[in-house]
């Protein structure tokens, strides 16, 4: 009997060993180079029939045929190991628009698995607090589909059904953020802010991520909602803004000091870059002291929000105080379809941008410096 027992105790060794190897290698401290695609807000203009932009179709041929030839695009593009969606589905969220959105990506989701932030238009046409909820367990049971084909299933830790979400590929820290839905904390109309909220309980379980994981070589966080844009008429930014660092609101200025490490606070580090979508254009800026005298380290915003929705451009000052500050991307660069490659060594991490048509419009480095 006791033999039985050290033979099946053997077996199941074994057996945990063959499933770390298949789906735990990404979990790994591993320094092979990797990469990875981010682009957002596909949901079709109001003023048509459609749920689904027109132009996600051909921008989504273009991305499929990067996969399949990176090499063709820059002499080293690596193969993308997964894609991640900043948000804006479909012009209204429903299970059948979702449903439209997913068979226009399915030649996307055949390849790599897919990771979605949750927008505002996955909530809008809701008035009540069980309206806001139905409409985001919508989102998080579509959104599980994706999350079901990284293969680092354990890996992913949660908050509320993965409204947020964290996990570890080789050697980098991936952070998700919901910035719109928490029925403890609506405003008093019963309605989210549509620049976005950050409430203490999801605050709490982001920097529990970051303590817990402070010996990442790179660390990104994700969500909708760009903390710094340009002035426009969904983002009135106003003088008395500057009180929260050029963020929207108090939650978003206090997730910001986090991700930023403003306090110095030892147990953990600041992120390297923070991708956003919300506006439909492609941007990054620099974050740093040059913003906000407030801000202690130097991270990157991209803001990838070139999916098919109707075009903006980053024209204009990031603030309204008497120092404009603007992207770092001129407007003209701005204005196109696009989605951002993004490729991650070990001391470095390499940003490509292209557009609908293939054609690389922006490149950027993140150098490892501390």
């Amino acid at each position: 009997m006791k033999a039985f027992i050290r033979y099946l105790l053997l077996i199941l060794t074994l057996l945990l060993s063959l499933y770390n190897i298949v789906y735990g290698k990404d979990c790994s401290s591993s320094k092979q180079p990797f990469s990875f695609i981010v682009f957002g807000d596909s949901r079709a203009d109001r003023k048509i029939d459609a749920a689904v932009s027109p132009s996600l179709a051909p921008l989504v041929a273009t991305i499929k045929d990067y996969i399949d030839n990176p090499k063709k695009y820059y002499r080293n593009g690596i193969r993308p190991s997964f894609i991640l969606f900043n948000g804006d589905l479909a012009v209204r969220a429903s299970k059948e628009n979702y449903a439209t959105w997913k068979k226009i990506m399915q030649p996307l989701y055949d390849e790599l698995p897919i990771a979605i932030s949750i927008g505002n238009h996955e909530l809008y046409d809701a008035n009540t607090v069980e309206g806001y909820l139905h409409k985001q367990e919508d989102f998080l049971a579509f959104n599980s589909e994706g999350l079901r084909k990284f293969p680092v299933k354990g890996c992913i830790k949660g908050w509320h059904d993965n409204a947020a979400y964290s996990f570890m590929w080789n050697n980098t820290l991936f952070l998700f953020m919901d910035t719109y839905l928490f029925p403890h904390e609506l405003l008093e109309n019963k309605k989210y802010d549509i620049s976005g909220w950050m409430d203490e309980e999801q605050m709490d379980f982001i920097k529990k991520q970051l303590v817990s994981h402070n010996k990442a070589k790179f660390i990104f966080a994700f969500a909708h909602t760009p903390l710094f844009t340009v002035y426009n008429q969904y983002h009135p930014l106003t003088k008395g803004q500057m009180a929260y660092g050029g963020t929207f609101n108090s939650s978003l200025q206090k997730m910001w000091q986090t991700l930023d490490n403003s306090d110095g606070d030892k147990t953990y580090r600041h992120i390297d870059a923070y991708f956003a979508g919300h506006d439909h254009f492609y941007a990054r800026k620099l974050i740093n002291k040059d913003i906000d005298p407030g801000w202690k380290n130097n991270i990157l915003q991209v803001i990838a929000g070139g999916g098919g929705a109707p075009l903006g451009n980053s024209e204009g000052c990031m603030t309204d105080s008497e120092k404009c500050i603007t992207f770092d991307t001129p407007p003209e660069i701005s204005s196109q379809f696009s989605f951002v490659v993004v490729n991650v060594y070990d001391m470095f991490v390499t940003m490509h941008v292209f557009n609908i048509d293939g054609k690389e419009i922006d490149h950027y480095i993140i150098e490892k410096v501390d």
